[in-house]
């Protein structure tokens, strides 16, 4: 999963809806969320912008909250240890009950 990628499309989702649904709600909801009418809207710039970097930092740490065995993998191929663990599942194993990563 790719962070921003994801909050781009989870904050392109109202303005896909009040096309579809042409409801008022998502229509204003398409209002504030849309960098472009921000100002003409009435709501203030921040509130886009904020929300876009919380998404993007949530989405960011699941996204690194599951990755033990990419980690794992990525280690062996670097080359790197953890000291007195093995390399391969034993790493991953680690990672994920040390919740260290």
């Amino acid at each position: 999963m790719q962070p921003v990628l994801t909050t781009t499309y989870v904050l392109a989702l109202p303005a896909i809806l009040a096309s579809l649904v042409q409801s008022p709600f998502w229509e204003r909801a398409r209002d504030i969320l849309n960098p472009a009418t921000v100002a003409a809207s009435g709501s203030k710039p921040w509130l886009y912008y904020s929300l876009h970097a919380f998404l993007v930092f949530s989405f960011n740490l699941l996204d690194i909250a599951n990755l033990p065995k990419e980690i794992s993998n990525y280690m062996i191929k670097m080359g790197a240890r953890i000291p007195n663990i093995k390399p391969g599942r034993a790493t991953t194993e680690y990672l994920a009950k040390e919740d260290c990563y």
